[in-house]
């Protein structure tokens, strides 16, 4: 252990107590590109109030735009380098642990029969990511070290749920697709305290729940036709499918989000993940009105058109629940990983189940409540931002390891006169290790590659 790191074993303390609640809600594959255009029009009127209330902007993301290391990155500030998630799954050869980045390297320097060689004899084996594998600290990990309370929910890699200051919930309470085939393994770690998943088990929603006159909401059939896609067998991107699923995860992830907040009446930080947007993207972007160089028929247009926009309407739903519930010393963040678009001059590509291509401009960040600045553009941020502005925000010293920068104008100018930057630290030092007793089985992750192949993540 370094001099830098052992210093690092002691705590850091905020320059100040805050009197109330950083809030951080991210919402997966948000997009200006949809967002203005529907203030403008009158819908989504939280993100109406945050852009007249507070500060927001566009958020460049990096490549690969995944959603493993994006939020990774959005939540420690490092590069995956340095917090160690360089996408959903990692490998073994001959024991020893490669990463995504590491066989790339190889395939580009054409050393693909070594690779093909380890496959055939089985002696690469390919695994994924969790909480496990994060090396650098996060910021919820920075306030619970520090005494303070935080709330996690649904974050990814929050599996195993660590023992935190304060409550976890971790990304994999809500699989249901593997239980539904009877490939759901059990789990432990699922909350942290471990009571936490009784006590609100009533929370949960599954998919079967949603009902086909709910899903007329999003889908323009008559319910005699959408129950009987619902009773179809699970296509992959089926907007039906996908639907039931993602309004089933994102009301219980609001639910629990929401119980855990009310635990607490000295709460430092509170963080929630949404994936809606970005499911309903990936099954349904091509039948908007706006994909012309989709081949969805006129049919489907008419059926599935509105999937994605009334998707992003139920996300200003569950975003205005959190607005709802903030006071006068409250500050919240609102930031997506990347967008959403049709790139229609692009011959290769990742195409979608409607065949054009598909790619990934900015995300968002809104950011509103006590010390925002009113009314204000963000002019340039990117994910490696969004951790060092939400340290500044809880009154952290900032390490010299994080790869982006506070953004200042996002702040009064009397917050910022009140409460100055701390002096910076050569370090957080290394995340503590944590759960590394716990073993996943063969069982466990085909339940986890059924899940993120279900929602567009593998092929």
């Amino acid at each position: 252990m370094t001099d830098q790191q052992s210093e690092r074993s002691v705590p850091l303390e905020p320059a100040w107590e805050r009197e109330g609640t950083v809030y951080v809600v991210g919402l997966d594959g948000m997009t200006l590109d949809l967002i203005e255009p529907m203030v403008e029009a009158g819908d989504l009127p939280t993100f109406a109030r945050l852009a007249r209330e507070g500060s927001f902007g566009r958020l460049e993301t990096i490549r690969p735009t995944n959603s493993s290391l994006l939020w990774t990155t959005i939540a420690t500030g490092r590069h995956h380098a340095d917090h160690g998630i360089d996408g959903f799954q990692y490998y073994t050869i001959l024991g020893r642990k490669v990463t995504r980045t590491t066989i790339r390297k190889y395939r580009r320097r054409g050393i693909r029969l070594v690779e093909a060689v380890a496959k055939a004899l089985h002696l690469r084996k390919r695994f994924h990511f969790d909480g496990r594998h994060i090396l650098a600290k996060t910021f919820w990990d920075l306030v619970s070290e520090s005494g303070r309370n935080a709330v996690l929910v649904n974050w990814w890699h929050s599996w195993p749920a660590a023992p935190i200051n304060g409550c976890v919930v971790s990304d994999r309470v809500h699989y249901w697709r593997s239980a539904a085939r009877g490939k759901e393994p059990k789990q432990s770690h699922l909350t942290y305290p471990p009571e936490l998943l009784d006590e609100a088990r009533d929370l949960l929603m599954a998919p079967d729940e949603v009902t086909a006159e709910e899903l007329q909401r999003w889908v323009n059939l008559p319910v005699e036709r959408i129950q009987a896609l619902i009773e179809q067998p699970h296509r992959k991107r089926s907007p039906v499918h996908e639907l039931r699923f993602l309004v089933s995860a994102d009301l219980t992830y609001s639910r629990l989000f929401e119980h855990c907040v009310d635990r607490f009446d000295d709460l430092c930080l509170a963080c929630v993940y949404l994936r809606g947007p970005d499911i309903s993207q990936h099954s349904a972007f091509g039948y908007m009105p706006s994909s012309v160089n989709s081949d969805a028929t006129p049919e489907e247009r008419e059926a599935f058109g509105r999937v994605v926009p009334e998707t992003y309407r139920f996300a200003d739903e569950q975003l205005g629940r959190v607005v709802d519930r903030m006071g006068p010393e409250d500050t919240l963040f609102v930031v997506s990983d990347h967008g959403y678009a049709v790139q229609a001059d692009r011959p290769g590509g990742r195409h979608g189940p409607y065949g054009h291509a598909l790619c990934k401009p900015p995300g968002i960040l809104y950011a509103c409540g006590s010390g925002i600045e009113p009314g204000a553009r963000i002019p340039e941020a990117d994910v490696y931002d969004v951790a060092p502005t939400v340290l500044r925000a809880l009154g952290f010293p900032l390490s010299a390891e994080l790869k982006g920068r506070p953004l200042e104008d996002v702040f009064t100018a009397d917050w910022r006169r009140e409460h100055p930057a701390p002096p910076s630290v050569p370090t957080y030092g290394p995340r503590l290790a944590r759960h590394d007793a716990v073993r996943t089985s063969a069982r466990t992750d085909e339940a986890v590659t059924e899940h993120l192949r279900a929602l567009g993540y593998l092929e």
